[in-house]
C-alpha cells in the first residue's frame, strides 16, 4: 500500500462501491473486468470518468496510479486493480473481486 495507509478503509469503500457498478463489457465510463493477457489474472478497471476527484485522490494515495487501457478502438485512462493486489488494502478484497467477476 502507498504512503497513506490510514486511507485503506476509504479505498476499500470506493472499490467495493465500484464493484456494484461493474459491467461485463469494456466501457469508457463504468467499471469493468478484464483478464490480463500476460498473466491471466482478473483485473478490475475503474475509468477515471467514473470517479469523483476525492475518490481518484484516495486511490492514488494508497498506491494505485492511472494507466491507459484499450477499450475498443480507443484508450481510456483508468485505475487497474489486479485481484491479488487488493490484499494490501484488505485481505478480503481479492475474494470479493473474484466473486463479483464470477457473478456469484
Amino acid at each position: 500500500m502507498g504512503e497513506y495507509k490510514h486511507l485503506g478503509p476509504l479505498a476499500w469503500e470506493i472499490i467495493t462501491a465500484k464493484l456494484g457498478e461493474v459491467l461485463f463489457v469494456k466501457n469508457r465510463t463504468k467499471p469493468f473486468f478484464k483478464e490480463n493477457p500476460r498473466t491471466g489474472e482478473v483485473e478490475l478497471v475503474i475509468p477515471l470518468g467514473s470517479l469523483n476527484r476525492l475518490e481518484r485522490e484516495v486511490l492514488k494515495a494508497v498506491g494505485y496510479s492511472p494507466k491507459p487501457v484499450r477499450v475498443g478502438d480507443g484508450v481510456v485512462i483508468a485505475f487497474v486493480i489486479p485481484a491479488k493486489e487488493g490484499i494490501a488494502i484488505d485481505p478480503r478484497l481479492p475474494e470479493l473481486i473474484l466473486k463479483a467477476y464470477r457473478g456469484s
